[in-house]
């Protein structure tokens, strides 16, 4: 398809949802609008006889800077260290899409090849309908047990990862729809790299409850990142590596909302809004004796030590979706840095 194509496609999802016409047949679930497309070597394609390796995802009518929320928050948990669906910012005609590549794709030799996966309402036998705890959906430990029993890697740390980012950047949405299961030609069954990741407590008129308590919490002020580790312990998991995986995320988490608000044209003030958020939880976490900072700091190592003033962080040249280029240039960040 010519890019024009693409575009006409991209506003027609109204009436051609996921681009379903007489010549696409195809299937895929959520509420937001999308576009399945396959990328080849001359450019983009249809899904027909070849599986479709791409999301289009307009911003959405409600949101209209959800393209550059979603990429921010999924480059956040990436410098974070997770595994991330590959996704890029581009535009078609006066279309502006996130392209996410479906991470249950893999090409062999030129050839798109599936690989099975099921997200975690699918594997604990819930209809759409129940994919929140409200109306009978998975909680946090059930996600858990069911990696407990069938991950051959004990994926339940990396569960615990991708609810600390999703606290970190104020996503309600993480339900049991959001976190998907991947299985592997060798019958292995391994949790699913990060999908569908954006701060919806930043938009307007959204629900702060978060779609899974932790520790029994929902508001998500009210959950800190005690609360996660006392999650993680009540799946099964020994204390010493809950606090240790949680102090090296924590260390690493405002280094990593910088380098993504470099990387990505985050909207407004919702790169400051995340760093806010950030450093409420590391605080809180900092001063809990689960932390083993006893009582430090904010953003101090575990020694200890005086905070330091912020230190400039370099934030590389970008381009922003209207074209504006902005130079390289030093940002602050309004909490603590790490002690030296």
């Amino acid at each position: 398809m010519a890019e024009a194509e693409v575009a006409r496609r991209l506003r027609d999802l109204p009436v051609h949802p996921l681009g379903v016409d007489r010549q696409v047949r195809v299937s895929l679930a959520g509420m937001q609008a999308k576009l399945l497309v396959t990328r080849t070597t001359g450019g983009w394609a249809l899904p027909g006889t070849t599986p479709s390796t791409h999301i289009l995802k307009p911003g959405s009518p409600i949101w209209a800077s959800s393209v550059a929320n979603e990429s921010f928050c999924m480059e956040v948990a990436r410098q974070a260290g997770l595994a991330v669906t590959e996704a890029e910012v581009r535009r078609f005609d006066d279309v502006l899409v996130l392209a996410v590549e479906r991470y249950d794709r893999v090409v062999e030799a030129g050839v798109v090849q599936r690989i099975h996966q099921e997200d975690f309402a699918q594997s604990l036998g819930l209809t759409p309908g129940r994919k929140y705890p409200g109306t009978g959906g998975a909680s946090l430990a059930d996600c858990a047990r069911i990696l407990d029993r069938w991950s051959r890697f004990d994926d339940r740390l990396g569960l615990m990862d991708m609810v600390a980012v999703s606290l970190a950047v104020g996503n309600a949405d993480l339900h049991a729809k959001n976190l998907s299961l991947l299985h592997g030609p060798d019958h292995s069954v391994r949790l699913a790299p990060v999908y569908d990741l954006m701060s919806t407590t930043y938009c307007p008129r959204t629900s702060p409850e978060a779609a899974m308590a932790v520790n029994g919490r929902t508001g998500l002020a009210d959950i800190g990142l005690e609360d996660l580790v006392e999650e993680a312990v009540s799946w099964g998991l020994s204390r010493r590596a809950v606090t240790g995986r949680m102090s090296e995320l924590a260390d690493g988490l405002p280094a990593a909302v910088e380098a993504a608000a470099g990387l990505t044209n985050p909207p407004g003030a919702l790169a400051d809004f995340v760093i806010s958020n950030v450093a409420r939880l590391w605080a809180a976490w900092a001063a809990t004796p689960a932390s083993g900072r006893r009582g430090g700091a904010p953003f101090c190592g575990a020694s200890g030590g005086e905070p330091q003033e912020p230190a400039p962080v370099s934030v590389r040249s970008y381009r922003r979706a209207d074209g504006t280029v902005v130079r390289s240039h030093p940002r602050r960040s309004p909490g603590p840095r790490k002690c030296s």
